[in-house]
């Protein structure tokens, strides 16, 4: 599967030297990270996300085939990365919360 993506993300890139994939399992499946160079973003997303959209669409269809789910993101050095909460360790944690009222 890297190799598909490697492959996709290489012809599409104006600077293809420069784009680094990071495979990572995921949720039922496996994540590929693309790290490309700023001016590529806009190649590999394409006119309202059509291009990265066939991409996934073909990672999926082979991932299919091998009985597999996979999945791709797409960063630049300069996109901000989402702030990842920290885990709380206080005992203080809602345990008598119920969302439909009280516990049966």
């Amino acid at each position: 599967m890297k190799e598909l993506v490697a492959y996709m993300t290489r012809s599409l890139a104006g600077r293809p030297e420069e784009v680094v994939i990071t495979e990572a399992p995921a949720d039922n499946g496996t994540m590929y990270d693309l790290l490309v160079a700023d001016e590529d973003i806009q190649h590999l997303i394409g006119k309202q996300g059509r291009t990265v959209r066939a991409m996934r669409s073909l990672l999926a269809a082979a991932a299919t085939k091998q009985g597999r789910r996979c999945y791709l993101k797409i960063s630049s050095p300069s996109t901000p990365q989402p702030a990842r909460p920290e885990p709380s360790l206080s005992d203080d944690d809602d345990d008598d919360y119920h969302p439909h009222g009280q516990p049966r």
